[in-house]
């Protein structure tokens, strides 16, 4: 499931907390087991969105803990190095321009997926509509970016399946590593049909959103 992401940690003190906040019920039968909370079946016990943001009420989650919530497990997301802010930087500036009036876009902004899935992508062009009391959710999103070094095979496989689960229509890897980018669409049955690679010559075209990005322009 996040095997290759890094786990959010609980020592004995956020343990307890937890049961008196009600997130760890009487019923539930788990443990701590090197900072992980275990059902003794044994499997993991998963979060959800309101168990998420309740740790954050009550400080397990501080506030710069840099993390998300994937698939139930609470991970950290990786920090950024100088290049992955720079890409970012330059999508945000291409696509501030490009889709004013018709469309929104979000710079790694939660998003909605499931009860146990909120992510913070480095880009969302989402359907132009107010989010003031929700976070967007995947029916909203057009396209999803991914900046993607250090966390370049979580972005391809655990992040990946996320996405097309979510049905997510069109999922961008701008992979720092390969100097490419990666473009996934046609989400069916859990899994993306067409995979395309775009190199350092190459344009890259929304399928959905009438945006385009000449591939070495990021790199530049």
């Amino acid at each position: 499931m996040t095997q290759n992401l890094k786990k959010f940690l609980f020592d004995v003190d956020a343990y307890y907390k937890l049961a008196e906040i009600g997130i760890i019920g009487h019923e539930d039968k788990v443990e701590l087991i090197n900072g992980e909370i275990m059902n003794k079946r044994p499997s993991k016990f998963l979060f959800d969105v309101n168990d998420y943001y309740k740790m954050a009420e009550v400080g397990i989650i501080g506030h710069d803990d840099k993390v998300e919530l994937i698939k139930g497990e609470i991970v950290y997301m990786s920090p950024s190095s100088s290049m992955h802010a720079h890409v970012v930087n330059i999508l945000n500036r291409m696509y501030s321009k490009s889709i004013i009036d018709s469309f929104l876009l979000s710079i790694q902004n939660p998003l909605f997926i499931s009860k146990f899935s909120q992510p913070e992508p480095d880009v969302l062009i989402v359907k132009n509509k107010s989010y003031k009391d929700d976070h967007p959710t995947s029916s909203d999103v057009l396209i999803l970016i991914e900046v993607s070094a250090s966390t370049l095979k979580t972005d391809q496989t655990t992040k990946k399946d996320l996405y097309a689960e979510a049905k997510i229509q069109e999922y961008w890897i701008v992979n720092l590593v390969d100097k490419q980018v990666e473009v996934y669409t046609g989400p069916e049955n859990g899994t993306y049909q067409k995979a395309e690679i775009f190199g350092l010559e190459d344009t890259v075209k929304g399928k959905v959103v009438n945006v385009m990005v000449q591939v070495k322009e990021l790199f530049e």
